[in-house]
């Protein structure tokens, strides 16, 4: 069975008891939040018990932390799940996929015989005329990152807007990924639209910034239309005990501080990254980041750049399975604590220092 690449495998990389420094997953170093750290003894009994099978308990849990329409939310089990949900239920042949983009779009498309196109749009380059290359053709659907994954930006708030008009004009849907919205703040987020447009749709994700991967929660955002149409194609026990559970603490918990203190750190492990990874003189480019990963490509070839790293307790993300970064070269790091940040500038001096 082939095994999807993605991040986050460090339960199966690791090796006779070695830790592992996990930077090929984009997860907030400095969740959970601390309520559910302190309850976590607590939780625990849930395993045992079966999550509600209502939907509506984790939705009115959901509109409560996100400060949205209950009416307007799909929960899910991941972003992953919602992603495949969209693919079986919207109808659908041709979907442009703005790359690079999270890889499992095409793969969900592409399985259910959707006819995927890619247009290739790096960071930097015009992002204007590239819609109006793409609007040339005419497609069912639209997907874009807001940001994307794993360049780690996204458009100008303006040319959201346009995009979302000329989808509404042209009859195709818009599906936007927001698995990282909360690193830039809820007012970037395109939920606010769902209630005007119907066949827009946002994917969102609870695991990258509150820390809960191993939980797995996610929802999509959409017209209470599109919602009532596909809730009933959901699998049943979508969301597990745990996460109800957390989502329950979350939603009733001031998380000010856990916000504030997220918005900080990050911006100071930024900073202190981007400097470090300058001086060793290894990439060829660092992109600029809107969010708590990098992507980055090495002015030559790897050379066992990846394993290197590796032997030494550190596992970054080869971005060779994404669209247009085919090359080897590229590769996407997270941001993670200090202490864990020091490691990987140093494991890369060592490379640089040893390849001399």
């Amino acid at each position: 069975m082939r095994v999807a690449p993605h991040g986050g495998r460090v339960l199966e990389y690791t090796d006779k008891g070695k830790s592992l420094v996990d930077f090929s997953a984009n997860i907030n170093p400095w969740g959970p939040p601390l309520v559910l750290q302190e309850a976590w003894d607590d939780l625990f009994r849930y395993v045992s018990v079966y999550p509600p099978l209502n939907i509506d308990y984790h939705r009115r849990l959901l509109a409560s932390l996100y400060n949205i329409p209950a009416g307007v939310i799909l929960p899910c089990n991941g972003a992953s799940q919602g992603i495949y949900l969209l693919a079986r239920e919207l109808p659908l042949q041709r979907v442009a996929i703005c790359e690079p983009m999270f890889t499992e779009y095409a793969r969900a498309f592409s399985r259910q015989g959707r006819e995927v196109i890619h247009h290739f749009h790096f960071p930097g380059s015009d992002p204007a005329r590239f819609f109006d290359l793409l609007f040339r053709q005419r497609y069912d659907a639209i997907v874009a990152g807001n940001p994307g994954n794993p360049a780690g930006t996204t458009f100008p708030e303006w040319l959201w807007e346009d995009l979302v008009e000329r989808c509404d004009e042209e009859g195709s849907w818009l599906l936007v990924d927001e698995a990282f919205q909360e690193f830039m703040g809820e007012e970037t987020s395109l939920s606010s639209h769902v209630l005007e447009r119907k066949k827009l749709v946002v994917i969102r994700s609870l695991t990258k910034y509150y820390s809960l991967a191993g939980l797995r929660g996610g929802f999509l955002v959409a017209h209470p239309d599109l919602v009532r149409n596909i809730e009933g194609a959901l699998e049943p026990w979508s969301v597990n005990a745990l996460l109800s559970k957390a989502l329950d603490l979350l939603a009733s918990a001031d998380l000010s501080f856990f916000h504030r203190t997220t918005r900080e750190k990050l911006a100071e492990e930024k900073a202190f990254l981007e400097q470090g990874m300058e001086k060793p003189g290894i990439l060829e480019r660092l992109c600029s980041s809107k969010v708590n990963f990098y992507l980055a490509r090495l002015k030559n070839e790897n050379q066992g750049f990846f394993d290197f790293l590796k032997e030494r307790g550190i596992v970054i993300r080869d971005c060779s399975d994404f669209y247009g970064l085919s090359d080897g070269n590229w590769f996407r790091f997270a941001v993670r604590a200090r202490r864990e940040n020091h490691l990987l500038l140093e494991a890369v001096k060592e490379y640089v220092r040893n390849k001399q």
